[in-house]
């Protein structure tokens, strides 16, 4: 099937229109979060031990959802925030409580935590929840978000990246700074133009679109107004 290609700018136009059209911004995230889900058990059936790596924003909060999704399924299942907890937006702070629930906590990044190294390198499935489309600026070197994805890129695991891989601009495909390397890309109601143009195009993988509920009358409308 053939997708028009967006920009970050008109896919927070859309996610805006769902949210005002009764799709609360929460209920795109379990979505999301059951999209990546789902698109991992297609892939990997037994994946084995698995670590979701999420940021503080709404992207995290896709993470923070399929890695619930995933022990509940009876997976082994880690998820590790790179950031800090008062800066969660509150729907992910909402997904973390929700983890809690179950039993999960969401962990605090250290990059100079060893057994958390070994335990990147040495995993399956890394699902990467890191950066969503909104980053604009590079991921300055020697921050805990460039040990994040460093770490990604060195692990033997497949990387499925949650709506973009890390580091790439939705717009460009340029490398903000550095980026992962996802094997696949399960992006959420439209692909990106990142996806499909300059580095970005090698750095997503295989590229799967998924929906996230929000209305196809309500996309194509906004998709062909801002394109015209």
């Amino acid at each position: 099937m053939k997708h028009r290609i967006v920009t970050a700018a008109q896919m927070k136009e859309i996610e805006r229109a769902g949210d005002a059209h009764g799709l609360p911004y929460l209920q795109m995230m379990e979505n999301a979060g059951l999209a990546a889900y789902a698109e991992l058990q297609k892939q990997f059936p037994h994946p084995g031990r698995l670590l979701v790596v999420c940021g503080k924003g709404n992207n995290g909060g896709d993470g923070i959802a399929a890695a619930r999704l995933l022990f509940l399924k009876g997976l082994k299942v880690r998820a590790f925030l790179v950031g800090d907890y008062e800066k969660l937006t509150p729907d992910a702070l909402e997904e973390t409580r929700r983890l809690s629930e179950c039993g999960v906590e969401l962990e605090r990044f250290d990059p100079a935590d060893e057994s958390q190294r070994a335990w990147v390198l040495g995993c399956d499935v890394v699902i990467d929840a890191l950066f969503g489309v909104g980053l604009s600026r590079p991921i300055g070197a020697g921050t805990p978000f460039a040990a994040a994805v460093d770490w990604m890129n060195e692990s033997r695991a497949a990387v499925v990246a949650a709506d973009i891989a890390s580091g790439v601009s939705a717009d460009t495909g340029a490398v903000l700074g550095r980026a992962v390397r996802a094997d696949r890309t399960v992006t959420f109601t439209l692909p990106k133009i990142g996806q499909a143009v300059g580095e970005g195009a090698a750095l997503s993988g295989n590229v799967e679109v998924r929906d996230i509920g929000i209305p196809a009358d309500l996309v194509r409308g906004l998709v062909c107004r801002a394109q015209t």
